[in-house]
């Protein structure tokens, strides 16, 4: 996965700049809540999101690898939200049409 994601990184970060997104789970579909995308760096995406106050979160390229890699499994509810979280403890949600 590193390979792949290391020719998708740059385009996930073009996409990813001063974005908002509508938080999405595969049970539910799009929620009334949000994120936006604050900051974009070389090694993380920054977040901040309704109800989540703070600092803004911090995804890191290692992060988004780990959602990669449960990603198709969680879109088939084969795994629970609860994996990805558990992982990059951000209760976010990627929607489905996002650069994932």
């Amino acid at each position: 996965m590193t390979e792949e994601m290391a020719g998708l990184w740059p385009e996930l970060q073009r996409r990813l700049q001063r974005r908002t997104f509508r938080n999405w789970t595969v049970a539910n579909g799009d929620l009334d809540t949000q994120f936006d995308v604050v900051g974009v760096r070389s090694d993380r995406i920054e977040v901040t999101s309704t109800g989540i106050r703070g600092a803004p979160r911090k995804i890191t390229r290692s992060d988004f690898e780990n959602v990669a890699r449960l990603w198709p499994d969680y879109r088939e509810r084969r795994i629970k939200r609860q994996a990805i979280r558990d992982i990059v403890e951000l209760g976010l949600h990627h929607h489905p049409s996002a650069p994932a």
